[in-house]
């Protein structure tokens, strides 16, 4: 397993903390925190209620730690590394990106957005190395505890099929009829990017996983795009029109539009809209989200 620190600042270099490093070489069995994330349930309880009624689970935040060990030509060296160390790993930074390789080849990680809890506890090892070995460990706080895999997925599909005679009226379950299948191989629902192309007016976005559906109160035109981004923390209706312009079209989600998440598994995304304006295709992109890297 490799580690590397990416600090919030573009004046400041990445850390790679890694076992044989001849720089940063990470102690193995240090590694806390990385596992499965700790849920808070919430629950109620009414006065004569035996137990608690359950109503939804959501993930609290991530502690993590590790140790490594700094390795110097002189003393010098040594004390030059800490006090890089003590810059990049300085709290005032804010959140950095701390992204772990899993792989031999170093090809596959996983990222997770995180702020160091202070700057590194450094001890130096004094016995038969004259200062020029220190050990160090470094906390984190992950307020999102979720690691993400930051390799784009996506899946694009038509909302018509061919073979009908226009005009054809709608609304229809796609459902056989050129509906996505979105294949998710993370641990933890993720949100979904959608992008639709127009002509299309007042259409309709369900995943039949969860029954949830996303429903747009408007009609756009062929030169325009709509994009739904279904994140809770970053949600957002996007008109694109041709130019690139954007703007923001919220107010045109139905009132009882969810915007869903894609859960583990599969979810089949069905489209469908009051009127066949144009033989569009749909994209629907995510990335995968885990509970925890082993």
């Amino acid at each position: 397993m490799k580690l590397v620190f990416i600090p919030n600042s573009p004046a400041l270099q990445s850390i790679t903390i890694a076992p044989c490093n001849s720089e940063y070489e990470l102690v193995r069995g240090s590694l806390a925190g990385f596992g499965g994330v700790r849920y808070v349930h919430m629950t109620s309880q009414t006065p004569n209620q035996n137990g608690r009624t359950y109503y939804f689970s959501r993930a609290d935040s991530r502690t993590m730690s590790f140790s490594f060990r700094i390795y110097g030509q002189t003393v010098d060296d040594v004390q030059s590394k800490k006090l890089i160390l003590s810059q990049t790993f300085s709290p005032s930074l804010g959140e950095g990106t701390l992204r772990i390789y899993t792989d031999q080849a170093d090809t596959v990680f996983y990222d997770i957005a995180c702020v160091p809890d202070g700057i590194p506890s450094m001890f130096q090892l004094l016995d038969g190395h004259n200062g020029t070995v220190v050990v160090a460990t470094v906390s984190f706080t992950a307020a999102n505890p979720l690691f993400i895999n930051p390799q784009a997925n996506s899946v694009t599909f038509s909302a018509y099929m061919g073979g009908f005679q226009l005009p054809f009226r709608f609304p229809f379950t796609l459902g056989e009829y050129g509906a996505g299948l979105v294949s998710y191989a993370g641990s933890s629902p993720t949100p979904a990017i959608i992008t639709i192309p127009g002509p299309f007016t007042n259409p309709v976005l369900t995943n039949t996983r969860t029954g949830e559906t996303i429903s747009i109160t408007e009609s756009i035109s062929a030169d325009e795009q709509l994009e739904i981004n279904t994140d809770p923390a970053t949600s957002y209706v996007h008109l694109i029109d041709q130019y690139g312009n954007v703007t923001n079209m919220f107010s045109a989600l139905s009132l009882d539009s969810v915007l869903w998440q894609i859960y583990p598994g599969d979810n089949y995304i069905q489209y469908s809209d009051s009127e066949v304006l144009g033989n569009i295709a749909i994209t629907v992109s995510w990335y995968e989200r885990f509970e925890g890297v082993f």
